[in-house]
């Protein structure tokens, strides 16, 4: 059994995942945020990565697969952009405006006429929205125990940006249509990370390691999906690669390992129909999660500062799920249904030639 085949199945644990990515971020904030970063359990049992940086790279990795698999199945740039847009701005439009206007406005310790003026309210959206991430509003969290940031969550946002325009030049160069051109391309990647890691993927040189790990799960995801066809998706295999992160995580040789052990895992968690949990989620709440929940645990700080990590993480949650839900019910999943009016089937021109290349072989 390949992923090629579990792929066109309807039923899948992925919302469940990526929700519960979203929860494992909350938590780690929640001891990060309480000032007991160092109890966190993932970073005791690791030694160096809290259940946030785990939960981020298990994002990449089902996102690397599901946007290459857009892309790939509707070649139109309008679209695929279009599609994207819709997905991440309406939401994060909304947390921004929330921080900065009725949160901000509550919070901050300049009169109000004065916080209105200041130039860093607008900038702190403005900057957020084309991901150049911005994280105090002025005056506002100035007292908190371990962070004055209203929104630390929003970095992973540009490295999420930056993969899916590197599908685009994937897409286009024919490299989701064929697998031993974008088996090469990888090849070619793992050979220039190991020479010099700040120019993996062509990255700004500003983006330092660990931040690699975000995108070296998204292209691991890319590779499943277009090695679908060979790759397998067997129970033995995720035994194996539960087993092998386990015992090989302080070797040298541990970002390979992780990489693809803990990608397979939360592949194969994803779509193995023996591992399903029969708990179908139409609903997509991770994002609304994963943007709502650190202000709101600085609003939970800031209200009770005394609580424990685990204290603090119940009452975020109170606050955090129902606007997750409301959000995607009422914001996120309208915005979605616009996708209908983008622009279809413009298929770029080296996936034209490939295609008929292929026809003729035929």
């Amino acid at each position: 059994m390949t992923f090629s085949s579990l792929l066109e199945r309807t039923q899948n644990n992925l919302n469940l995942v990526r929700l519960i990515a979203a929860l494992l971020v909350t938590l780690s904030h929640a001891f990060a945020l309480t000032g007991n970063i160092k109890s966190e359990p993932f970073l005791r049992f690791t030694g160096d990565q809290t259940f946030g940086y785990f939960a981020v790279f298990v994002f990449f990795v089902v996102s690397g697969l599901l946007i290459s698999r857009s892309f790939d199945q509707n070649p139109s740039i309008g679209h695929y952009l279009g599609s994207r847009v819709l997905r991440i701005y309406p939401a994060l439009m909304l947390v921004l405006l929330l921080s900065a206007l009725p949160l901000g406005l509550w919070l901050t310790t300049l009169p109000l006429a004065e916080y209105i003026r200041h130039r860093d309210v607008w900038r702190y959206v403005a900057e957020n929205l084309v991901f150049v991430t911005s994280h105090q509003l002025p005056g506002v969290f100035e007292k908190q125990p371990s962070s004055t940031s209203v929104n630390g969550s929003l970095w992973t946002l540009a490295f999420e940006i930056y993969a899916y325009l590197l599908v685009i030049g994937a897409g286009l160069l024919g490299l989701l249509k064929s697998r031993h051109a974008f088996n090469l391309a990888v090849v070619g990647m793992i050979l220039l990370y190991a020479k010099e890691p700040t120019g993996f993927l062509l990255m700004p040189g500003r983006w330092e390691a660990p931040y690699f790990m975000p995108l070296l799960g998204f292209l691991f995801g890319a590779f499943v999906y277009v090695n679908r066809d060979w790759v397998p998706c067997r129970l033995r295999y995720v035994l194996l690669a539960l087993i092998v992160s386990i015992v090989f995580h302080h070797s040298t040789l541990a970002v390979p390992i992780f990489v693809i052990s803990v990608g397979y895992l939360v592949l194969a968690l994803g779509y193995h129909p023996k591992l399903q949990l029969n708990l179908v989620m139409k609903n997509d709440y991770s994002y609304g999660v994963y943007l709502y929940s650190f202000p709101l645990q600085q609003v939970t700080v800031y209200l009770w500062p005394n609580l424990l990590p685990w204290q603090h993480f119940v009452v975020a949650l109170l606050l955090i799920v129902p606007l997750a839900v409301m959000s995607w019910h009422w914001l996120e999943k309208p915005a979605l249904r616009l996708k209908r009016y983008l622009p279809q089937r413009l298929k770029s021109p080296v996936t034209q030639i490939l295609n008929t290349s292929q026809q003729a072989s035929e």
